[in-house]
């Protein structure tokens, strides 16, 4: 167990700032012009370095905070009591003095920095409680009794109950090295090293498909498969199994305090008790708090919201309910899921905010009748399921409508909070704060809840969303079925693509429907599910099997199903994340999964795999089939990646300014361009500024502002891939500059096409539009871009300095790429390099028959967010024990370090390889992201940096190859420059435990 004096450290760490440097830098860099000169002089004050605070009077310190703050962190000092700053001042004072701290003191401290963090609205208050209640424990051992005071329930309360985090090792106290700079020890990590749901894994590795199973089922699935020509001698294959979790139920006195008919119902459904997190989550509900439930992948959203809905609703009949939903496919899912579940209990859910004007009905024979008096009004409970989409259009565009359902709203869910993430999260996030500004304006008060799939962070997510207070109940390690893994990788060059692998998804249909198993085909492309699809049909008919238990859903083109499913579909939550085909069909009643190429992120891949099994607990199998290409091969390679897969770390920036601009039109409408004592409360700080500024200018002539929000962002930064007059796909801005520039074989998951120009669509104004050609025969024939990147620091706007000069910075920088040089390759199939046993993989060796250089759209750039950390000044050790700093010698070390980097990113973010772009330069490693408005990403990664390089280095520590390659330090397919996997180990090592030391 770490040290009093290392948790103080840890938790100075995460305020971010060091009191002493910080302040005073940021106040003279905003007020540099016209300081008061008594501020000058109080910043001018000789202090020694080691006792900062000895030598400045507190006052003074407030009195800087409080001239600067506003401008420093954008939010007013109001809240902050001067003892909390003096608590925080003096465990500074203490921590750079190296004095030992007791278990009290450290208590207090801790106390007064989670204090001023909420009061800073900081995320990095997770940690604080398992801390402050360590500081007390760790006492205890040497005799040293204390009383343990009372802590409320938070999150680190809830995760001790329902989730697996390993133990963290003592770490050790360094005790010669003056600290000028607060410096932490190695903080838990933010994503649990266990798997997505632990169990006893059996995991088998071998360069062919002749490894030895010990599984029955899994020996017997090999089997089907290998005399179904689905796998071939020379593939690389990966088998794992995981084990059965069995559920852990709370006590039958917390079933006892829900409502006699919520009891029932759950009865009726099968439930004997309540889970832990269930327990927890009601019991934090009926106490009036606001709840972010983290559950584990392919959960029910329906079932974790049924129990809060149905006692919040029955203990106040007259109230309503609004549920939010990211898309109409959700929408129409989870309302007819919830509608069987509250059936029973008499209330009913609605889809529509048609049926929830507030004008009274008129009786049919009252509408002749000049004597009836005016018609009573029915009162009667609403449930809403919505899309936010309607939130914007209908109930706040139209609120005078609904002003009785809106007034009476006593709680507020937030469905598949997972999805409210980068461009489309940040406007959800406004959005929500113009919906609780108008509540309050009404005086309703309602209660929140947030439902979010994988996610590790919840309570962030959701206090990110709303701007409000959060408890956070995980049941992301929760029951499990017993599973099975398969993980496949072809070492056909690119000129045996796709045909060779649409024949063998289709066999592999075919050992599915040979064995009786049903499974569902999730395909990277819908033009690849049709290829494939036709081909087990083909097969299936040259076999005399029946061909009609494929099927194909008309609202998921990119899926088909094999084989009937077993049982019936009664929890489905159609066209949600958790895995269900948009028929309706329930993931979690199939028997397995195919996964033919891999999605965008591993939260996708995650959700696809995590549904089934989960409706009845069968043991079922998950099968992947690499694509030939370095992304998807790198998961292929691996497994462990995916098997030991925590949560993800989700993000919603509230504080993107370009949508704060987009909202303020209908916001200031909505609240008739008047600011409320509440309404810097209910909008955050960076929303209210706007507000503030906008309030006074003249109001554009527009009715319905909400109209002109595109809350998704459809076609911002987008590009459709257009072959002829059919789309077949979207892609991004930056992904179209690497991968679709003019002249381009561009591959796709369902072939190879040519890229013949840039042009804008004639049935949509305005869409930008990527021309293909599939006439040439281009099986042989490959393009390799050459690019030139420069990163300018635009704005440095927060930076910490670390141990071993090492320093973290936060700001934005300009990103500005240019294709330089473009290879067409003509490729020879026969001959094949790089295919050795322990990558599988190999690449066709070809003739450079054509360079050119686009003449136009061959540059790109962009401004936005930027996490950069400089190691210019980290010492190393060389060969011969002389100590010196890592130099521009080092660039090829430095280069690994930077795909670490990139690495863990992909690894701890729902981010595609497109997101962000990581540069080295000058001893600085640089992340930004590629949307101008920014996801909100970096902001996170300077928060948990030390948990991505961890993970980015633990993968190329445990690759065998000598260099780096695809398999650990996956790059882009672009990138040049030369790797030094040994020296960025060495760096990543000694930075880590530079930076660790307390």
């Amino acid at each position: 167990m770490i040290s009093n004096h290392a948790r103080v450290g840890r938790a100075l760490y995460l305020l971010k700032i060091d009191l002493d440097n910080f302040i005073p830098r940021e106040f003279l860099a905003h007020h540099d012009a016209d300081a008061p000169e008594a501020l000058q002089e109080i910043l001018g004050q000789e202090r020694d370095p080691q006792r900062p605070f000895q030598s400045m009077k507190i006052q003074d310190l407030l009195s800087v905070m409080q001239a600067s703050w506003w401008d420093v962190f954008d939010r007013p000092l109001g809240g902050i009591e001067p003892a909390i700053v003096r608590e925080v001042a003096l465990a500074h004072d203490s921590w750079v003095s190296r004095q030992p701290i007791g278990a009290e003191p450290a208590y207090q401290a801790l106390t007064a920095i989670q204090r001023l963090l909420a009061a800073m609205s900081s995320p990095s208050t997770l940690e604080l409680e398992m801390l402050k209640v360590e500081s007390l424990e760790s006492e205890l051992e040497s005799g040293a009794a204390v009383d343990s005071p009372t802590t409320p329930a938070t999150d680190g309360g809830a995760r001790e109950i329902t989730e697996v985090v390993p133990e963290i090792p003592p770490t050790p106290v360094a005790a010669a090295e003056p600290p000028a700079v607060v410096v932490a020890p190695d903080p838990e990590p933010a994503v649990p090293e266990a798997a997505v749901e632990p169990g006893p894994v059996a995991e088998s590795i071998n360069g062919s498909a002749h490894g030895s199973a010990t599984e029955p089922y899994l020996e017997e699935l090999l089997r089907a498969l290998r005399e179904a020509g689905a796998l071939r001698e020379d593939d690389y294959l990966a088998s794992a199994t995981q084990g059965r979790v069995e559920p852990e139920l709370a006590d039958d006195t917390v079933f006892q305090e829900l409502s006699p008919v919520v009891a029932l119902a759950l009865a009726n459904l099968g439930f004997e008790g309540l889970r832990v997190d269930q327990a927890e989550s009601s019991r934090a509900f009926l106490a009036g708090a606001n709840l972010a439930l983290e559950t584990g992948w392919g959960d029910d959203p329906a079932l974790a919201i049924f129990i809060p809905l149905a006692e919040c609703l029955l203990r106040d009949p007259g109230g309503n309910a609004l549920i939010l939903c990211p898309d109409d496919a959700t929408t129409a899912g989870l309302s007819a899921r919830l509608g069987q579940l509250l059936a029973p209990l008499g209330l009913e859910v609605a889809t529509s905010p048609a049926g929830l004007s507030s004008q009274p009905e008129q009786p049919e024979d009252s509408a002749d009748s000049e004597d009836s008096e005016e018609p009573q009004r029915v009162v009667r409970q609403a449930i809403l399921v919505t899309t936010m989409e309607q939130l914007n259009g209908s109930l706040l565009a139209d609120r005078q409508d609904y002003q009785d359902y809106l007034a009476n709203l006593k709680l507020v869910t937030l469905a598949e909070g997972q999805a409210y993430l980068g461009y489309f999260g940040a406007n959800v996030a406004i959005l929500l704060r113009r919906l609780a500004h108008l509540l309050s304006i009404l005086g309703a008060r309602p209660q929140y809840l947030l439902v979010a799939a994988g996610c590790a962070n919840g309570r962030e997510l959701a206090e990110n969303l709303t701007g409000k207070d959060f408890l956070a109940v995980s049941s992301a390690y929760g029951p499990a079925a017993p599973r099975h893994y398969i993980f496949v990788d072809s070492p056909a060059p690119d000129s045996r693509f796709p045909v060779e692998f649409v024949d063998r998804i289709g066999r592999a249909a075919l050992a599915c429907l040979e064995r009786e198993k049903s499974a569902i085909v999730y395909c990277a492309s819908e033009e690849l599910a049709g290829r494939c699809y036709r081909a087990a049909v083909h097969l299936a008919g040259e076999r005399g099997m029946a061909a009609a238990a494929l099927g194909r859903p008309e609202n998921e083109p990119a899926v088909f199903t094999i084989g009937e499913i077993a049982g019936d579909s009664t929890g489905n939550t159609a066209g949600n994340a958790a895995g269900n085909t948009g028929d309706g069909t329930d993931a979690g009643t199939y028997d397995g999964v195919i996964l033919a190429g891999f999605p965008d992120t591993v939260r996708e891949a995650m959700q696809r795999i995590g549904r089934v099994g989960k409706a009845d607990g069968r043991e079922t199998f998950v099968l992947y089939y690499a694509l030939n290409d370095p992304e998807s091969r790198f998961y292929a390679h691996n497994p462990a990646a995916l098997l030991a897969k925590g949560p993800d770390q989700l993000v919603a920036d509230p504080g993107n300014q370009p949508v704060i601009q987009t909202h303020l039109p209908a916001l200031l409408q909505e609240s008739g361009r008047r600011i409320y004592s509440f309404t810097l409360d209910t909008m955050g700080t960076a929303v209210f500024q706007e507000m503030r500024r906008a309030s006074g200018r003249a109001a554009k002539a527009s009715d319905t502002p909400q109209n002109d929000i595109d809350l998704a962002g459809v076609g911002r930064g987008e590009w459709q891939l257009l072959l002829g007059d059919a789309p077949i796909g979207v892609i991004s801005d930056y992904r179209r500059f690497r991968e679709a520039y003019p002249g381009a074989a561009l591959q796709r998951p369902g072939g190879k096409y040519r890229v013949t120009g840039y042009e804008s669509s004639q049935e949509s104004a305005g869409t930008q539009v990527v021309a293909l050609d599939d006439s040439a025969d281009l099986s042989r024939i490959r393009t390799e871009p050459t690019f030139s990147r420069a990163v300018a620091i635009e704005d440095d706007s927060l930076s910490l300095s670390l141990a071993g000069g090492v320093s973290l910075h936060l700001g934005t920088a300009k990103v500005a790429e240019q294709l330089t040089k473009v290879d067409v390759i003509e490729e020879n199939p026969e001959a094949v390099e790089g295919g050795d046993e322990t990558t599988g993989a190999g690449a066709g060796v070809g003739t450079v028959i054509e360079s050119y250089t686009p003449e136009a759209d061959a540059s790109w750039e962009v401004t936005a967010q930027a996490f950069w950390i400089d190691v210019a000044g980290l010492s190393r050790v060389d060969d011969k024990g002389q100590q010196g700093l890592w130099d521009e010698g080092e660039a090829a070390a430095r280069s690994a370090l930077e795909q670490m980097f990139r690495v863990g990113a992909r690894l701890h973010f729902p981010v595609d390889a497109y997101a962000i772009v990581t540069h080295c330069d000058a001893g600085k490693v640089f992340m930004v992201e590629t949307e101008p408005g920014g996801f909100g990403i970096v902001k996170k990664v300077f928060d948990c940096w030390r948990d991505l390089l961890e993970s980015g280095a633990r993968l190329a520590r445990q690759c065998p190859c000598d260099s780096g390659c695809a398999n650990c330090l996956a790059r882009s397919a672009t990138q040049a420059g030369s790797l030094d996997k040994a020296g960025g180990l060495e760096l990543a090592e000694r930075l880590l435990a530079t930076t660790g030391a307390a």
